[in-house]
């Protein structure tokens, strides 16, 4: 039975995958053997894949020697990149895991949901003493994922309703993706900063921006100019190739410079919102002329204190920032739907139903001026248990909300978004 279910959830993966762009597959699939299926055959499929769960015997067989690891540990591969996941959320929804894993998924592959008919609350304890219901969270997530995801579901699988509306059929290949090595922006980026004498500098941008390839690139041309350093080996990844490559730890240049020293080499820190606030503010101080490359999306811990915080500790020269996803297309459906979960995508306009709101992001292009918005055209409302249910309905008031809170208090994190959605 096992071998019939593991050829049957290969071809289901066959059909799914696409070459350019990221797919999302949520399987509702319930007994143990067809779990255990479903691992063989992504592994078979996905030779390298990776399986998060909170089950400690996800596969539930003695003999099983597939590598399923909790889901905290999501997080330790930020700055890796990925073939594919398999992330249980049947317990619930983990926001800040699920985003963080998905933004590691390379072009090609697939982020595989492991959910049931009705999502458990046992999540929410990681916050709470007893499990917190969150329907309204819940709800706006499954439409999301009829939005963007395929689903598995009594051995039939659904398309998502984004490919739906473009009429495709999902046997349908996608055309070739032309990546290009190098754009105008890095290249301007980079001429501006090797003109530059000394001071600080910030490269904050998303992830899949080539962010660090524009570092390595740099640190390539010249290895005995810069220094490396960055929080852990997995955020240096694109930079092992480089022959001549000075990576130092940043405990070791504490301990090797002397506090009042000053290098005349360059460095660059890379995933520096992974840093202590404090520990950049010494690294600063140690050279003459510093780069700062980091993602600040909200889900990795200490983004939103570094891009608050840091112009408060370092005179910061100049901010760079990179706008064009170089890693996959930018209609990709993973990308969209972190995107819409994560309340980065725009609402042009407020919708009564909450399905038509979720549609309406399918093409939506991610806002970055948000505090800008807010100061413009600010006003007060107030609502109470009486009205509350106003503002879940209206995903734009929302979104707005969200972002004031992110702007104005760097310890606002993705979590809170399930709590304006059930207990604002």
């Amino acid at each position: 039975m096992k071998r019939k279910d593991q050829a049957l959830f290969l071809s289901v993966l066959q059909k799914v995958q696409q070459p350019q762009s990221r797919q999302v597959l949520a399987m509702n699939i319930r007994s143990p053997e067809e779990i255990s299926a479903l691992c063989s055959a992504l592994l078979d499929f996905y030779p390298t894949a990776l399986l998060f769960s909170d089950h400690q015997r996800l596969c539930n067989h003695d003999d099983c020697t597939i590598f399923v690891q909790p889901l905290k540990k999501t997080r330790e591969y930020l700055g890796l990149t990925t073939a594919a996941v398999l992330l249980d959320i049947r317990e619930g929804i983990p926001l800040d895991y699920f985003l963080s894993i998905a933004a590691t998924v390379a072009a090609g592959g697939m982020l595989i949901l492991l959910v049931q008919e009705s999502l458990g609350e046992t999540e929410s304890q990681r916050f709470h003493e007893v499990a917190i219901q969150t329907p309204y969270f819940h709800q706006f997530f499954e439409q999301t994922l009829q939005r963007f995801a395929y689903r598995w579901q009594d051995n039939i699988l659904q398309v998502p309703e984004a490919r739906q509306d473009l009429t495709v059929d999902c046997d349908e290949r996608e055309p070739e993706l032309n990546e290009v090595a190098v754009d105008d922006a890095q290249l301007a980026i980079k001429a501006d900063f090797l003109g530059q004498d000394s001071g600080v500098f910030t490269l904050f941008s998303t992830r899949g921006s080539g962010k660090s390839w524009l570092g390595a690139h740099m640190i390539a041309d010249n290895p005995q100019q810069y220094i490396l350093t960055a929080p852990n080996q997995n955020a240096i990844e694109q930079y092992r190739h480089i022959e001549g490559l000075q990576f130092r730890a940043p405990d070791a240049l504490f301990l090797t410079i002397a506090a009042d020293a000053c290098l005349p080499e360059t460095l660059i820190i890379e995933e520096a919102a992974k840093m202590p606030l404090v520990h950049l503010e010494r690294l600063c101080r140690r050279f003459s002329k510093v780069l700062m490359i980091s993602s600040v999306e909200n889900y990795e811990g200490t983004g939103q204190g570094l891009r608050e915080k840091i112009q408060d500790l370092v005179p910061i020269h100049k901010q760079y920032q990179l706008n064009q996803i170089k890693r996959f297309r930018a209609d990709d459906p993973l990308k969209q739907m972190c995107d819409v979960l994560s309340f980065q995508a725009s609402y042009s306009h407020t919708h009564s139903d909450d399905d038509e709101m979720v549609k309406s992001l399918a093409n939506a292009e991610v806002r970055r001026d948000f505090k800008q918005d807010i100061l413009s055209g600010l006003t007060l409302e107030f609502y109470d248990d009486h009205n509350i249910s106003a503002l879940r309905g209206d995903l734009v008031k929302l979104q707005i909300l969200y972002h004031l809170l992110n702007q104005t208090h760097y310890q606002t994190n993705i979590q809170d978004l399930r709590r304006l959605f059930d207990a604002p």
